[in-house]
């Protein structure tokens, strides 16, 4: 499990990419669940701003969007990362995809 230290790092690392035309997207969930019903929330809140992005004037690429949703899918399954609290999934380009 990374430290507060490594996401402070990785993230100010992240911080000094050169601008893209590309837009980044990022994606914060808490994944400390007591219940299906919290998980269900999330799932609903992953697809109603992924809808939103897919939307946007400006929309993110379309395979970034699908990266976030299925490594989202995955951490709301279960079947990765299952001990953290929190997870930030950004992605913009083939480039920059980080969990």
């Amino acid at each position: 499990m990374a430290t507060r230290s490594d996401v402070q790092t990785r993230l100010a690392e992240l911080a000094k990419l050169p601008p893209s035309a590309r837009p980044v997207v990022s994606v914060y969930l808490n994944t400390r669940w007591a219940d299906e019903d919290q998980r269900e929330r999330v799932r609903i809140f992953l697809k109603n701003n992924l809808r939103e992005a897919r939307a946007a004037a400006v929309p993110p690429a379309e395979d970034d969007l699908a990266w976030v949703e299925a490594e989202a899918q995955r951490l709301i399954g279960q079947t990765d990362l299952v001990d953290t609290s929190g997870v930030a999934l950004i992605a913009g380009g083939e480039m920059l995809r980080e969990v």
